[in-house]
């Protein structure tokens, strides 16, 4: 058993993890909440709000207000951007179709 003392930095960093994730989980399920109280019931039954003009503008919204990031962040070198590998592309292009 590890006292206080002998705790090192994968084992803060797996709790960091760890906490993060029920904070995210968290998050998600008051989102979900809200969301369903603003926009009305998942049947489609009583909608008051246009679900794709709704996620329409929050898309809209995130790329004009994270594009510019980008550019930042890569001259910066706090974040650089790289092109995916060739071999990629195939996968890539396979989720595009998949998921949509």
């Amino acid at each position: 058993d590890k006292s206080p003392d002998d705790i090192d930095t994968t084992d803060s960093a797996a709790m960091f993890g760890i906490m993060f994730a029920i904070a995210s989980s968290l998050l998600y399920a008051v989102y979900v909440v809200y969301f369903r109280r603003v926009a009305g019931s998942p049947d489609g039954s009583d909608d008051r709000v246009d679900i794709v003009l709704f996620f329409g503008t929050v898309g809209l919204i995130s790329s004009v207000m994270l594009l510019p990031m980008f550019p930042i962040l890569h001259f910066s070198g706090i974040e650089t951007f790289a092109w995916p590998a060739a071999s990629d592309w195939k996968f890539l292009i396979l989720t595009a179709i998949l998921g949509t």
